[in-house]
């Protein structure tokens, strides 16, 4: 080794050695790292010269990369003895330093690669860190998580690229309006997808190109009747149950409050700065106007609304708003009785915890009979109420004591 390389130059031409005998053996840094049993992040300092790994260390990552352990130290103070960057190093150095924000990831929702410019761009430290923290790309970094699915959904797979308008969050909670170009390019029968993310600057929101009005215009068409005929195949399954009953005009009464619940969703979307979220607190505020006003509704019924949830996607909100009206429904019918001594009472409360959203309706009312088990019960309502929340994959719990307490977690 040469003794007149400070140890800044070591560090830096180990680095470069290191990377380039990873390259060879065709090894990603989260490959190498899972192999080592040391993180991601470590090597990508000690490859950026950053780090100085420790001799167990240099000794496991000779042994994954097949090569002695004296062949990590063959550089030269510039650390380019074995010739000029090869291609594959190229392309990574290229990748990893461009100021456009780049990715690769796989179709069920990680990153199988990032560069720093996207990392930073959504307020990691480095690439290491966003790969790290965002395992659920929909659900960890889109608003609206069913946005992304729509997005693969239309995307051909011959590589051609398709541009879109997203708002993501970063990691702070901020939000950001980006373009994103993704493509999907088929390796070994598995799907790769590849793309860009720029951040669009204030003159792009207020003054988009007429290219990309067009396509929002589209888009915004195409989202709005997915929507609407979402919707109307939900409610005319709910219709079918409720003509099983015997009675149909109750039933039938019933199902213009579900449908008026629905359209109170597109009214707030319309209303709303986003066309594919809306704020469940504005939401459920005007369902349960609509709930009050309805003739199912006693009008000796006290509601009341205890909201903090933040944005949800539509497709959330016409769940929510489905199981509320059916509570809500059943609390008019058969929570209070005739002989019910105090004033009625349906309490509606939404929140949001660090991984969970939870609505709740509570009555004060005499509670469900003891042999009645929402579980499994197979009248309508209850049946209703649990395709409904399979539907956004959530969880319904029924509690009784001084009353019903239905929980919504999601």
């Amino acid at each position: 080794m040469n003794t007149a390389m400070t140890e800044e130059e070591i560090k830096a031409a180990f680095g470069k050695r290191l990377r380039r005998l990873r390259l060879r053996s065709l090894s990603t840094q989260a490959g190498l790292a899972e192999q080592t049993g040391i993180s991601e992040e470590y090597l990508s300092k000690i490859e950026r010269g950053l780090a100085s790994p420790s001799f167990a260390v240099m000794g496991k990552l000779a042994e994954r990369l097949g090569v002695s352990l004296d062949a990590l130290f063959r550089f030269s103070p510039e650390g380019t003895s074995d010739g000029d960057l090869d291609p594959a190093s190229l392309l990574e150095l290229a990748f990893d330093n461009l100021s456009l924000g780049l990715f690769l990831s796989n179709p069920d929702g990680r990153f199988l690669a990032v560069n720093t410019a996207l990392a930073r761009m959504f307020g990691y430290e480095s690439a290491a860190q966003f790969r790290g923290s965002v395992t659920d790309i929909p659900h960890d970094i889109y608003l609206d998580p069913m946005q992304r699915g729509r997005i693969l959904d239309e995307l051909p797979r011959d590589g051609r690229l398709r541009s879109h308008i997203v708002s993501f969050r970063r990691l702070d909670g901020g939000m950001i309006r980006a373009r994103m170009h993704i493509g999907m390019v088929c390796v070994r029968d598995t799907g790769i997808l590849y793309g860009a993310v720029e951040r669009l600057s204030d003159q792009d929101l207020a003054e988009p190109p007429a290219e990309y009005s067009n396509l929002v215009s589209k888009q915004f068409l195409k989202e709005t009747h997915h929507r609407i005929k979402n919707n109307l195949n939900m409610l005319c399954s709910y219709l079918n149950l409720r003509m099983s009953e015997e009675d149909c005009a109750p039933c039938l009464r019933e199902a213009i409050v579900s449908l008026r619940a629905a359209a109170r969703v597109h009214e707030v979307l319309y209303t709303s700065q986003s066309v594919s979220t809306a704020r469940l607190d504005s939401y459920l505020d005007r369902l349960t106007e609509a709930l009050r006003e309805s003739s199912i509704a006693r009008t000796d019924i006290a509601v009341r609304l205890e909201c903090q949830c933040a944005e949800l996607p539509w497709e959330s909100l016409s769940v929510v708003g489905m199981v509320v009206t059916e509570l809500f429904v059943n609390a008019a019918k058969h929570a209070f009785p005739d002989d019910f001594g105090d004033e009625p009472e349906v309490v509606i409360r939404c929140f949001e915890g660090e991984n969970v959203r939870r609505v709740e309706v509570e009555d004060n009312g005499v509670g469900l009979p003891h042999d009645i088990d929402p579980a499994s019960a197979e009248t309508i309502g209850f049946s209703v109420m649990r395709a409904m929340a399979e539907q956004i994959g959530a969880d319904l719990w029924f509690f009784t004591s001084t009353g019903t307490k239905a929980v919504l977690d999601f």
